[in-house]
This record gives C-alpha cells, structure tokens and sequence, in this order.
C-alpha cells in the first residue's frame, strides 16, 4: 500500500471520529471558564486514551500483534463487527435522544466550570473513554495504519496524523479562543435550537462510519 493511498483509506474514518460535539462543548467551557491551562489538560486527557488506543489498533507493540493486524484487516472481518458496532450504537443514541434522554458526559454534566478546571485532565480521560462513536473509527484506521506494510517512519508519522485529526475538538477551541475569542464566546451563547443539532452529530458519524466500513468489507468480499 503506497502512502497516497493509505491516508486516503484513513483520512474519511478519523474525520468522522473527530465528530464529538460533546468533546468541543466541554473543551470550549474550560477555554471560557478556567482558561488554556485547563484546555491543554484535558487535551492531555482524551491524547492519552486515544495515543494507546491507536499504537494498540496499530500494532507497534511488537511485529507478532502486527502480523495479526494485517490478517484481520486482509480478512475484513474487523471492518464488518466494528460496522456492525457503530450501527447498533447510533441505533441506540437515536432511540434516546427521540425519547428526550440527553447523552451528555456524565462527569462532565454534573461538574461546575470550576471543578471541570481542576479536574480537566481526568475528565478528559473518561470523555475519550466512553466516546463509543470515535474509538471504534479510530481503531479502524489505526489497524488500516499498523497493516499498510509502509516504513515505520511513515506509519508513525500517519499515525500522529490520525491522532491529531481526531483530537480536533478538544485542541480547535484553544485555537479558536487564540485567534478568535468572539466566535467561542458566541458559540456559548448560541441559541438552544442550534444546540439542538449537536447531539444528532455522532448518530450521523456511526451510520456513515459503519456503512463506510460495511460497504469496503463487502466491496472486497464479493
């Protein structure tokens, strides 16, 4: 697999991993309420699930694990359980927001901008952690990563790539609050039926991301 082609098989699945709104409204709040310090913590957070989650997926622990990664990923069979996962989960994020359930990050939810200051980095950890929209894409691209045969160099480098793109929520409010205070401050108050879209985001990305996955699986199988 030449790199052209790798990052174009991995860019479509970390794009849509990076779609956690709940991820940028807490990152926005720190930004606003306890400034860059409690931002870059909670970036520390969520890199830090997410960093293990892709050097696992990927198979730089050791070239046995790599040799598993490239038979499932030349097997397809991880392409079809991890659609199959993200289907089920919109499936079940649909049914609660119809039944008026909010799928906010329950730390996140019940802490003060204080509290979520001091206990960025931690907050930031369980955010990633129950983040069952982005981890099942990112794995998948991270195993896409470990199997694509390229120079180590090159995997390490896609791999920081991915990471990054996926991290978007979490490090585009410090950015935004840098460059352009006004546009966070307005998202804070933007009106609640604007809001209102949010929580729809990632049932949206588990649907693309599994017909994704679901459509190169059986591309390849028939």
């Amino acid at each position: 697999m030449s790199l052209v082609s790798l990052l174009t098989s991995v860019l479509p699945l970390v794009l849509l991993a990076a779609v956690s709104p709940m991820i940028f409204v807490n990152a926005s709040t720190m930004a606003l309420g306890s400034g860059s310090g409690a931002v870059l913590r909670y970036l520390a957070g969520n890199a830090l699930v997410i960093t293990a989650v892709g050097v696992i997926g990927a198979g730089l622990l050791g070239a046995a694990f790599t040799a598993f990664v490239r038979r499932e990923i030349a097997s397809h069979s991880v392409d079809l359980v991890i659609a199959l996962v993200l289907i089920l989960y919109g499936v079940h994020l649909a049914r609660g927001l119809l039944r008026g359930q909010r799928r906010d990050d329950p730390q996140a939810a019940r802490a003060t901008g204080s509290e979520r200051g001091r206990n960025a980095f931690s907050l930031g950890v369980v955010g990633m952690i129950t983040n069952f929209t982005t981890l099942p894409l990112f794995l998948s691209a991270a195993q896409r990563i470990g199997g694509s045969g390229l120079p180590f160099l090159e995997v390490v480098l896609v791999l920081l790539l991915a990471v990054a793109v996926t991290l978007a929520p979490a490090w585009l409010p410090l950015v935004l609050l840098k460059v352009a205070p006004g546009l966070v401050r307005r998202r804070g108050d933007a009106p609640s039926k604007s809001r209102s879209i949010g929580p729809w985001l990632p049932v949206a990305a588990c649907f693309a991301g599994g017909a994704v996955l679901a459509w190169r699986a059986l591309a390849a199988l028939l």
